[in-house]
């Protein structure tokens, strides 16, 4: 991809930050967009003071269409939203504000100052209970209000792709961890126990399976679907290999503890890959116990 101006809202997440780190390493320029009061020190750190960087703390809510942060952009990578569903049941409305309208404000942006494309940073959880392998044919149904913003941000994005011409690809991330990442999922979980020198807590028997797909992995498909010609189409993001948690657990190292099942769970959770490998010519690179590796030794 020819160095341009890209726009990555959620710069101070982590998954924003990764992707700007990736941009300006391929010598993009960068705008990153967060709300106010987003520590960039924290997932930025040196790169604050980038020559082709600049940050902006404001709220995409309250930023209009026509406004000149979007000028001149050649792709905008949406990262911005609430990832975490169990809130999402308490305050559904903060999330149809955070990741459906924010979406909308994007889209109508790009529209107004003709941006090249978007990618929306979508989510596994569009499916609820799946079929696993999950293809992107899978039937929708999500069962929390996370998961149905996300299908409605996808939808949005279709939606301007079909009428009003923006170009937009969403990718449907699996169980994305790295280097940031919050400890609410199994890894970070795991990581933060094992630091404490605390005894891994697994539910059931630990044999279910899970997709857990590396950060680094995650941005590398942004960027070659920004580059590419595809538009108004979804890709699952996973590694389409399945681990499960007793392996993640040896992997991370320490005592384990067995707890009972939560009701409910699923047994597989996988994600079906062809569908970018074939589009995108995209392939994930690291495994996970590489992942974790690097992650204890950052750690």
């Amino acid at each position: 991809m020819n160095p341009s101006v890209a726009l990555v809202t959620g710069a101070a997440g982590f998954l924003g930050s990764h992707t700007i780190e990736a941009l300006l390493a391929q010598g993009h320029r960068v705008r990153g967009l967060d709300l106010p009061g987003a520590r960039f020190e924290d997932s930025l750190g040196a790169l604050l003071d980038h020559p082709g960087l600049s940050l902006d703390k404001r709220d995409l809510l309250d930023i209009p269409a026509d406004d000149p942060i979007f000028a001149g952009v050649d792709v905008i990578y949406h990262c911005a939203g609430i990832a975490d569903h169990v809130p999402s049941l308490q305050v559904p409305e903060r999330y149809m504000q955070a990741n459906v309208m924010a979406v909308v404000r994007v889209l109508e942006a790009a529209r107004h100052h003709k941006v090249r494309k978007v990618i929306n940073a979508s989510s596994a959880a569009v499916y609820g209970i799946a079929a696993a392998p999950t293809a992107e044919d899978h039937p929708i149904n999500p069962v929390n209000p996370y998961g149905l913003t996300k299908w409605m941000a996808e939808e949005a994005c279709a939606h301007w792709s079909k009428v009003f011409g923006v170009a937009t690809l969403s990718f449907r991330i699996f169980n994305c961890y790295g280097p940031r990442a919050t400890a609410s999922g199994p890894i970070g979980f795991f990581l933060k126990k094992a630091a404490a020198g605390e005894a891994l807590t697994v539910t059931g028997d630990g044999t279910q399976e899970r997709d857990f797909i590396h950060v680094s992995d995650v941005v590398a498909a942004f960027l070659a679907g920004a580059a590419s010609e595809k538009s108004s189409a979804a890709y699952n993001l996973g590694s389409g290999r399945p681990e499960t948690v007793n392996r993640l657990a040896e992997l991370v190292g320490g005592a384990i503890t067995y707890i009972p099942a939560r009701p409910g769970e699923p047994k597989v959770i996988l994600a079906d890959t062809t569908r970018i490998r074939a589009e995108l010519g995209w392939e994930p690179k690291v495994s996970l116990a590489a992942g974790i590796a690097a992650l204890k030794t950052v750690g």
